[in-house]
């Protein structure tokens, strides 16, 4: 059996997916109990955003136990990273914007919201650096 690959997180592209996979855990956790199941925009935020985060947890553990060596994986992880940025930062637009428009109905949660909205779409700039720059 082999070992676990652990350099890969000590290196500057390991420790900035760790840090977009806790950007997306923290956003879903936010938006996740307060979202309004009516309103599109917030589905296509939650829905992005959960699954952008899982992607990114498999493809962290795929490269833990190196697996990542494959020449298609890692063009899959760039091309992933670059369209998860693109949704991830429109989505997260169109969910702000949701946010405050609706922010008479939802006061009590609006902070959270607006959190929500702001954690995915550090979490989108965050997939275009590690698409663009670090590959």
């Amino acid at each position: 059996m082999a070992g676990l690959n652990t350099k890969l997180f000590s290196e500057r592209v390991g420790q900035i997916k760790i840090f977009s996979i806790i950007l997306g855990i923290v956003a879903v956790i936010l938006a996740a109990d307060h979202y309004a199941t009516n309103i599109t925009e917030e589905k296509a935020f939650w829905w992005s955003i959960v699954v952008c985060t899982i992607i990114s947890i498999i493809l962290a553990v795929f490269s833990l136990f190196g697996m990542m060596d494959n020449e298609h994986l890692q063009k899959f992880d760039k091309i992933y990273h670059a369209l998860a940025a693109i949704l991830l930062i429109i989505t997260a637009c169109f969910f702000i914007v949701s946010v405050d428009k609706d922010s008479g109905v939802w006061k009590s949660y609006y902070e959270r919201r607006a959190a929500a909205g702001g954690f995915g779409l550090i979490f989108g700039v965050v997939c275009g650096y590690i698409g663009w720059f670090l590959f």
